[in-house]
């Protein structure tokens, strides 16, 4: 998986990875975020088909700030995501989103997002 993007300074901390099963066709995946280097975390996720005895590169799904969670349930993933408003600093997003991702057409694709406010203390 290191040599997935020779040509791209992105990088995968595969403890952060998920893998599972999603869509109808049960297409078992391997969801992991990348990091472009610097500090606003992952700005997207690579996703990768575990089949014919290899993990195979498909396609990278963009977000528009950091992931900050990944998790497979029910055949859908579901990837937790910054976000920022307007008026917030890159280090400081105000609010979450929350993307659920699934294979209807043969492509991991956004089914559903919506956002929250962060909870201040």
């Amino acid at each position: 998986l290191l040599n997935a993007f020779p040509d791209q300074p992105e990088t995968m901390d595969m403890r952060d990875a998920v893998s599972g099963v999603i869509g109808p066709r049960r297409r078992w995946i391997l969801a992991v975020p990348l990091s472009g280097g610097g500090s606003g975390g992952a700005f997207s996720i690579a996703i990768f088909a575990v089949q014919d005895h290899g993990i195979h590169w498909v396609q990278n799904i963009p977000t528009d700030a950091g992931t900050s969670g990944l998790a497979i349930r029910h055949g859908v993933l579901i990837a937790h995501t910054e976000h920022l408003l307007s008026g917030d600093s890159d280090c400081c997003p105000s609010a979450s989103n929350t993307l659920v991702l699934g294979d209807p057409h043969g492509y991991v694709e956004v089914l559903r997002s919506w956002w929250a406010p962060n909870r201040r203390l």
